[in-house]
């Protein structure tokens, strides 16, 4: 993970992260296409809900056309 950005709502209740994920395709799940050692960058954003100062949602948000390229 690298390339970090943050922001955030002034309540603190929300933060977004967008990040570029990097990786090898070793294993590959059903109906995707074989895993053949392949490099992959993926471009993610995830936004966190935060009650009392901890974590409690994550949803994580990215483009599986990028990402199947």
């Amino acid at each position: 993970l690298s390339d970090f950005t943050f922001l955030d709502e002034a309540n603190g209740r929300k933060v977004a992260a967008d990040f570029l994920v990097t990786g090898i395709f070793k294993l590959a799940g059903e109906g995707m296409p074989p895993a053949k050692g392949q490099v992959y960058k993926l471009r993610v954003v995830a936004v966190l809900d935060v009650q009392d100062g901890l974590i409690t949602t994550i949803r994580t948000y990215y483009n599986l056309e990028e990402w199947l390229r």
